[in-house]
This record gives C-alpha cells, structure tokens and sequence, in this order.
C-alpha cells in the first residue's frame, strides 16, 4: 500500500509540473516480475465513478500503446553484447551530430554534437547516430527477433482486462530505414508495462 501510494503522489506531482493530460506508472521487482505498484492519473472514484470522465477508468500502463524512443536503446546494447561486441573498446563515428542514412535522402540528428563515441557512450549520451551505425553492422532480422523476444506485439499474459500488445510490423513490411529507426525506438508502439518488462530482462 505503501509503494502504491508512493507512485500515485508522484504521478500527481509530475502530472502538475509538466501541465500533461495524463501520467501512468508501475514498479516491478526485476527478478520476480511481481508488479509492486501500478496507477494511473487522473483516476476515479470507483464508489462514484459517474461523477468522472470515462477516460479515467482505463488503466493506461497495459492499455495504452506509444514509440518508446530512446528508453528502446538498451534492446540495442542487448543486441551489441549477444553479437560479442566490446562497448568500450568498439566505437563509431557521429558525424558531429547529423548523418544522412546511406542509400535514403532520411537524416537523422542528435541532441548534441559528438566525434567518435564507443558503444558505451552512445547509450550514455543517447546517440541516435551511433545506435544507427551500430546496427548497420546487424540484419532487419536480428532487430526484429530481438523485439519479439523481448515481448513487442505480444501480450504479456496479465491477468487484467483491456491489455495492449503494442505493435511492430512484419519484416517483410520494413523499408531502407527501419532497422535503424525502430533501434531508436520509433516505428513501433509498446506499452509501460513492456517497457518495464524489458528493464526487468535486462536488469535480471
């Protein structure tokens, strides 16, 4: 009770700093996958729900699918450590900050400019580049297992009503730029309970 109260406060705090629609959460216990903690804000009074929006009865962790954008790139450093690459000795090139995909007209930008960075440090600093030309070195079909694996467009099993699957197209439906783009955690859509999910793997 104690944790769940902790999470809904937060929610609330960061739901008025930010002036957002909505804000949801969960806590999980990475080792067991017991789910300590989940709300969703603003919520309702189920003993008056008529007096609240419709909107608030849906719990948004498991029913409400977005891009994950860069919390994503640690499914791509999971992908660099299976392949055996050693993050802080291998490094690439970032251009300085913008880098036109080869064989597109699509560039792609970073929040800050950088030269060479290891593997390490493009996670550190969040290079959309260098996740870019670390998978240029990968197929579409190791990016895409990788996702499965690690549950995208499948449902997690909870035993709770409403649950999205989230959503990542077929390989065979992939363009030029996908491999790069979807390993920046854009193309696909997930859920913060897949999210969290994929954290407890990788923290495991």
């Amino acid at each position: 009770i104690e944790i769940q109260k902790i999470l809904q406060n937060q929610l609330v705090q960061g739901l008025e700093k930010s002036g957002g629609k909505s804000a949801n959460g969960i806590i999980i216990d990475p080792f067991t996958g017991e789910i300590l903690a989940m709300a969703t804000v603003p919520s309702y009074n189920p003993n008056s729900y008529r007096m609240f929006e419709p909107s608030t009865f849906i719990n948004n962790v498991i029913s409400k699918q977005y891009e994950p954008g860069s919390t994503y790139k640690a499914v791509t450093l999971a992908a660099a450590l299976q392949d055996g690459y050693d993050i802080e000795k291998t490094s690439f090139d970032c251009e300085n900050g913008t880098y036109r995909l080869p064989g597109t007209n699509r560039k792609i930008r970073d929040h800050e400019e950088h030269e060479k960075l290891s593997i390490e440090e493009i996670i550190i600093h969040s290079s959309n580049i260098g996740v870019a030309k670390l998978v240029s070195e990968m197929t579409d079909q190791k990016i895409f297992t990788l996702a499965k694996k690690f549950g995208i467009g499948a449902s997690t099993g909870i035993r709770l009503p409403n649950e999205s699957k989230g959503k990542i197209r077929d390989i065979e439906n992939w363009s030029k730029t996908s491999r790069p783009i979807i390993s920046i955690g854009q193309e696909f859509s997930l859920t913060n309970l897949q999210l969290a999910l994929i954290y407890s793997t990788i923290a495991n």
